[in-house]
């Protein structure tokens, strides 16, 4: 993404929660009713920043790397995407859609 280097660290489903709260993350993602700590989650040796959530991790990444390329979220349409995250995944992870 934005042509930044990256490394990826595989974490298996049980130690999602505490490598999370390791890295200093509150859960973020509601399932049936209780936040939990979900991935994808990034953390920005650069800056020394961790973030979780797909529209959060891109809204930092378009933040804090304006000029790498390409453009993660084109300009004017933050509001529908996450819009359509609101109402589709949401929806989803509720189990109401």
């Amino acid at each position: 993404m934005k042509n930044l280097p990256y490394a990826t660290t595989w974490v298996e489903l049980p130690d999602v929660a505490s490598v999370l709260t390791g890295l200093g993350l509150e859960p973020t993602t509601p399932v049936q009713g209780e936040l939990l700590h979900t991935l994808p989650a990034i953390y920005d040796d650069a800056t020394h920043t961790a973030v979780a959530d797909s529209p959060v991790i891109l809204a930092y990444l378009e933040k804090t790397y304006p000029d790498h390329a390409p453009t993660l979220v084109p300009r004017g349409t933050a509001a529908l995407q996450r819009a359509f995250i609101d109402t589709h995944i949401g929806a989803l992870l509720q189990g109401t859609f």
